[in-house]
C-alpha cells in the first residue's frame, strides 16, 4: 500500500510539470507575437513617418520653387511697367532725339543735348538706330530716375551695352540737361555714382572732370578738375594742375607732377560703368 502510493505520487508530480511546461510554452508563444506586433507597429508607425517627411519635404521644395518663379514674373512686370513709365516721363526728350536719329544727315539741327548723337547723324552712319540706346538709372540714389542717352557698343544673347554717354537728364516738374558728351568731350558714369568726363583740344591741352550730382539737384557740381595748361607766354612749355573750382585757371589751382597727373586719369577709367541700352530702333 505504502509503495503505491509514491507511485501515484510521482505520477502527480510529472503531470503538474507537464502541465507547467505547456503554460511555459504557450506564454513565451505569447510573448514572441506581442514582440512580433510591437516590432510590426514600430516599423510600419516608422515608415509613415518617413513618407510623410519626405512628401512634406518635396511639397515644400515645390512651393518654394513655384513662388521663386512667381517672385521672378511679378518682378519682370514691375520693371517693364517702371520703364514704360519712365519712358512717359522723358517722351518728349526721347522722341525729339528719336527723330534726329532716324532723320539723317539733312534733317539734323542743333539742339542742347544732342552734340553726341548729332555726330553719329553727321557722320552719316545708317545703322544710328541700333548704335544709340538710352536707359534709365538712378545716378545717386535720391529716388529720382535720369535718363541717360549713349553709345553702344557692345551686344551679347539680345542685349545691348555701352559706356560712352552722349547726355543725361535728370526730372522735377520738366527734363533737366545735365552733362552732354561728344567726340572731344566723353563722359561717363563712375561706380560711384558721380561723372567723369575727358577732353583734349589739340596735343597740349587736355581736361578730366569729376562732377557729382545732388539729391533732388537739377544741376551737377564740379568735385575735382585737372588740366594741363602753358606755364608762360613762350608756349614751349606747359604744366599739370588741378582745382575743385572747374576753372581752366593756374591762379587757383595746384601743380601736379605729369605721372601723378596720368595716374589719375587712369584710375578714374578703371571705375567707369557699363550701362545695359534699349536701342531707338525698339523706340517706336
Amino acid at each position: 500500500m505504502k509503495k503505491k502510493s509514491i507511485v501515484l505520487g510521482m505520477l502527480m508530480v510529472m503531470m503538474l510539470s507537464l502541465c507547467g511546461c505547456g503554460d511555459y510554452e504557450k506564454d513565451n508563444e505569447k510573448k514572441s507575437n506581442t514582440e512580433i506586433a510591437i516590432t510590426e507597429s514600430g516599423t510600419t508607425t516608422e515608415t509613415t513617418e518617413l513618407v510623410t517627411e519626405a512628401t512634406t519635404e518635396s511639397t515644400s521644395q515645390v512651393s518654394e520653387t513655384t513662388s521663386e518663379i512667381t517672385e521672378t514674373e511679378d518682378a519682370q512686370k514691375k520693371e517693364d511697367t517702371t520703364k514704360e513709365s519712365y519712358e512717359d516721363l522723358y517722351y518728349e526728350i526721347l522722341d525729339s532725339n528719336y527723330e534726329i536719329i532716324s532723320g539723317g544727315v539733312d534733317n539734323y539741327e542743333y539742339a542742347d543735348g544732342t552734340s553726341g548723337i548729332g555726330e553719329v547723324v553727321m557722320s552719316g552712319d545708317e545703322n544710328a538706330l541700333n548704335n544709340i540706346g538710352y536707359t534709365f538709372y538712378d545716378v545717386n540714389g535720391d529716388g529720382v530716375t535720369e535718363l541717360i542717352i549713349g553709345a553702344i557698343s557692345e551686344e551679347s544673347d539680345g542685349k545691348y551695352y555701352g559706356q560712352y554717354i552722349y547726355s543725361v537728364y535728370t526730372h522735377k516738374d520738366t527734363p533737366h540737361l545735365l552733362l552732354e558728351g561728344w567726340s572731344r568731350n566723353r563722359c561717363f558714369l563712375l561706380d560711384d555714382g558721380t561723372f567723369y568726363t575727358e577732353g583734349s583740344s589739340g596735343a597740349m591741352y587736355s581736361v578730366f572732370e569729376n562732377y557729382v550730382l545732388g539729391p533732388n539737384d537739377t544741376e551737377v557740381t564740379c568735385v575735382d578738375y585737372y588740366f594741363t595748361k602753358e606755364k608762360d607766354e613762350t608756349y614751349e612749355v606747359y604744366g599739370f594742375y588741378h582745382n575743385t573750382t572747374g576753372e581752366w585757371d593756374i591762379s587757383v589751382s595746384e601743380e601736379l607732377g605729369e605721372d601723378e597727373y596720368w595716374n589719375i586719369s587712369a584710375e578714374y577709367s578703371d571705375r567707369i560703368n557699363t550701362f545695359e541700352f534699349k536701342p531707338f530702333s525698339q523706340f517706336k
